[in-house]
């Protein structure tokens, strides 16, 4: 879904210049647990509802969960394999899951019922196979799911069909392998598009990288590990706003930050959660974000 990151500068903070802002907890949800509704075990990626509420990966329980506005949990989608990732497409009723371990493949859900309306994948290394996804994006009329252990990024159409790679560079053993090089990535967590680019959290580079959607050719990256604004530890979540801003969440760095889409940084959201954070999502002037460590998802504003 589309983003909107408006509200979470502070007034008179420029957007030229780097503005630390610290974000204000308004609460978090749920805690360790494997049956109630409204625990989580795990929690990975999630992706914003219409109606104010999210759509939570709770990971290890093989479920989505949905919170409402002040993160409620109100239903969940049960039945899943290892699910990592989520994206919404509320116009056509649909959600795009993927799963992980044991399936390594990129399910369709109704979104009235969770009723599975189709799949594709399988474990391996080839045209439309996975090895570890992660996270999945709508892309226009395309999907792009990031796989870690695959270093890449595979696109298939909205009927689930392999289109081409993103981001993959072969062994000398022909096999998809991590790199460090411009273009190479080294086991992508998440991944966004904006106007015909796409974004990727490079994890294990500490960066950013972006390509064409088109053709998959390489533009350019930003970042490196350390904790300066416009550096990263081990970047996991990534969105891109209709304002033009990119925000990652860091999974140990404790803090989001916000940057234009060439890499400038904007602000540096620090985050009182506690354990690493993985997924993130902003409405307005709140951002949602996933403490898989301590099993919660945090609600937060900007501080006034």
């Amino acid at each position: 879904g589309r983003l909107l990151f408006a509200g979470l500068l502070p007034a008179g903070t420029s957007l030229a210049v780097v503005a630390a802002v610290q974000l204000r907890l308004v609460r978090s949800v749920g805690n360790h647990g494997r049956s109630v509704l409204g625990t989580f075990d795990g929690p990975r990626h999630l992706a914003p509802l219409s109606d104010g509420g999210v759509m939570v990966v709770d990971g290890l329980n093989g479920r989505l969960q949905v919170l409402d506005a002040e993160g409620r949990a109100v239903r969940a989608f049960e039945g899943l394999q290892a699910p990592t990732g989520v994206a919404i497409d509320e116009p056509n009723g649909v959600l795009y899951v993927t799963e992980s371990t044991g399936a390594h493949r990129l399910t369709r859900l109704r979104l009235a019922d969770g009723r599975r309306c189709g799949s594709t994948g399988g474990l391996g290394a080839g045209a439309g196979e996975m090895q570890d996804p992660q996270a999945v994006a709508i892309a226009g009329d395309q999907l792009l799911v990031a796989e870690a252990e695959n270093h890449r990024i595979s696109v298939f159409d909205m009927r689930l069909r392999f289109q081409r790679h993103i981001g993959q560079t072969l062994g000398a053993d022909g096999w998809p392998a991590q790199g460090s090089a411009p273009g190479q990535l080294d086991q992508p967590s998440d991944v966004a598009c904006s106007a015909g680019e796409v974004y990727v959290a490079d994890t294990w580079n500490h960066r950013v990288c972006v390509f064409t959607l088109e053709s998959g050719s390489y533009l350019r990256s930003f970042g490196e590990r350390g904790s300066a604004p416009g550096q990263f530890e081990y970047p996991t979540g990534i969105a891109i706003g209709e304002d033009g801003s990119v925000l990652v969440a860091e999974r140990t760095g404790k803090r989001v930050q916000m940057l234009s889409l060439a890499g400038k940084p904007l602000q540096e959201l620090h985050t009182p959660c506690d354990g690493w954070l993985c997924g993130v999502c902003a409405q307005a002037s709140r951002v949602w974000l996933t403490g898989s460590q301590r099993h919660q998802v945090h609600l937060l504003t900007a501080a006034s």
